[in-house]
């Protein structure tokens, strides 16, 4: 997952949240779902996986999925 949000320019930080607003828009997908790219390399990282239908965190470079109690 590559999310690079823009960086702060100036004074200007209406301008530079809306553009960090309209950059997480555009990767919201990606913040979700695992896609055949996505990496488990950073430990934690809670995403979907659409083929198992379950959640899934990243263990030791694995994704691994969990059930959530109700």
């Amino acid at each position: 997952m590559s999310l690079s949000p823009p960086p702060p320019l100036g004074s200007d930080w209406k301008a530079w949240g809306e553009r960090l607003v309209s950059t997480l828009r555009m990767n919201k997908n990606k913040l979700e779902s695992i896609t055949s790219g996505e990496s488990a390399a950073r430990d934690g990282v809670i995403m979907w996986d659409r083929v198992l239908q379950k959640p899934v965190i990243s263990i030791n470079g694995v994704w691994r999925s969990f059930t959530l109690d109700p």
